[in-house]
């Protein structure tokens, strides 16, 4: 026989009798503790020898020595003479929450209302602008603008039909076309 025959043709071991590389269940395999060993058993004995100093110690790094400064525990004064100590605490607030939001849309409404009259202040302002270029020039495009404010189509456009609106300028030529031009009215 050769020995591809002998391998193939081995006897195998019933189910059960395999070569198993596991020890059996009981016999300290998988699952199984070692026993515990009795609570009243003696410990073992500690040493009690001394320890003996390193003989050859590293020589001791020359660093200067660290100064750690006092804790002040007391509050620093104010510097610009008139605002409060800083850990002066704040009085209770007695009010309810309805009237802490009351209060608070009041001072959001008095906010935007200067927003926005700022936003119409610099729109006044860039109109006057526009219209006393005109004046010094007699007539203006809408490319003239966009130059002088350093602003977009749609903008110069809104400023222009705001002078047309208050009949400072007269249209001439098409309605927002390339030739349109703006002319001041006597």
């Amino acid at each position: 026989m050769s020995d591809d025959e002998n391998s193939t043709n081995a006897p195998i071991n019933s189910i059960g009798e395999q070569d198993n590389p596991l020890p059996p269940a009981g016999d300290g395999g998988l699952g199984d503790a070692p026993p515990a060993p009795p609570v009243n058993a003696p410990t073992p004995p500690i040493s009690t020898d001394p320890v003996l100093p390193i003989e050859n110690p590293e020589p001791p790094v020359n660093s200067p020595p660290v100064v750690v400064p006092p804790v002040n525990n007391n509050p620093i004064p104010p510097t610009d003479g008139g605002s409060a100590p800083v850990n002066n605490p704040q009085p209770p607030d007695d009010r309810t929450k309805a009237d802490k939001f009351l209060a608070n849309m009041a001072n959001w409404r008095q906010l935007l209302q200067k927003v926005y009259a700022n936003r119409k202040q610099k729109r006044l302002n860039k109109i006057e602008k526009v219209f006393a270029f005109a004046q010094k020039k007699g007539s203006i495009t809408k490319k003239d603008v966009q130059l002088l404010m350093r602003c977009g189509h749609d903008s110069a456009l809104d400023y222009l039909d705001a002078l047309v609106a208050q009949n400072s300028l007269r249209r001439v030529g098409g309605f927002h076309q390339k030739n349109t031009r703006y002319e001041v009215v006597k």
